[in-house]
């Protein structure tokens, strides 16, 4: 539509005469300047997007913001939590601005601006929504993708404790097969091949054979041996599986033996 042919011009333009009101005195009472309002109603600008301004027009009349087009648009392109953070803002009376000072993070104001025009998804991080919620009196919980950041996070954690628990096992099942440690084999009928995946003690060096002895006589897991050593468990894990460097196993050996020994 050219702006000739913009039908919230129109309507605003109809609106200021019914109301017998004076482009002077309705800049005034909107907060625009008149220049602004004159090159608005004269074609020279377009008509605005931005929300709190459509609103101040419209509240002026006591009309429904959606009755200019702009304003629909707007409304129908903001995803579902930030038209919740907006009801709330308007219930609050609270503008952009007021916000933005409420929260108590550092953040970029454009980026909460930008969030708040839809023209960025609302934020997933559950620390920002946590902070969004407090600033509008209103709980995390309210905001769908606060409930979706938790049971991600939830669901990864399940997933590494999972894989922990199978990289346990299968650590343990070396340790009994090799002869370091005693007790029922788990994973009875895993297929050999699987075990594959540790190197030949050969390709071990005396002193990790040494670890992995010490392991199987004081039934040591990754987790057990990292909170004793202070070896992180990923280092562990590398060293196991003989996926470190030679230095790396070196250094990892010497830390661990110097606790086990």
């Amino acid at each position: 539509m050219s702006p000739q042919q913009n039908a919230s011009v129109t309507l605003l333009r109809r609106k200021i005469t019914e109301a017998k009101m004076t482009k002077k005195s309705f800049a005034a009472a909107t907060g625009v300047s008149p220049e602004y309002l004159s090159r608005i109603l004269n074609h020279k600008v377009r008509f605005p997007r931005v929300r709190e301004t459509l609103e101040s027009f419209a509240e002026v009349f006591g009309m429904d913001p959606n009755e200019f087009e702009e304003y629909a648009t707007l409304q129908s392109n903001l995803p579902e939590s930030t038209r919740k953070l907006w009801a709330k803002m308007k219930e609050l009376d609270v503008s952009r601005s007021a916000f933005y000072a409420r929260l108590k993070i550092k953040i970029s104001r454009p980026y909460i601006y930008e969030i708040l025009r839809g023209d960025l998804p609302f934020p997933k991080n559950p620390v920002l929504i946590k902070e969004i919620a407090t600033a509008v009196e209103m709980e995390p919980s309210e905001f769908e993708e606060y409930s979706a950041s938790r049971y991600s996070r939830r669901q990864r954690e399940t997933e590494e404790e999972i894989e922990r628990s199978f990289l346990n096992l299968l650590i343990k099942r070396m340790l009994t097969e090799r002869g370091y440690s005693t007790g029922s084999l788990p994973f009875a009928n895993l297929p050999p091949a699987m075990m594959d995946i540790f190197p030949l003690e050969s390709e071990y060096t005396p002193e990790f054979l040494l670890v992995l002895q010490r392991m199987g006589e004081m039934h040591l897991n990754i987790q057990d041996l990292a909170k004793l050593t202070g070896v992180t468990e990923k280092d562990l894990r590398a060293v196991c599986f003989g996926l470190a460097t030679a230095e790396e196993s070196d250094t990892v050996t010497k830390q661990i033996l110097t606790v086990l020994t």
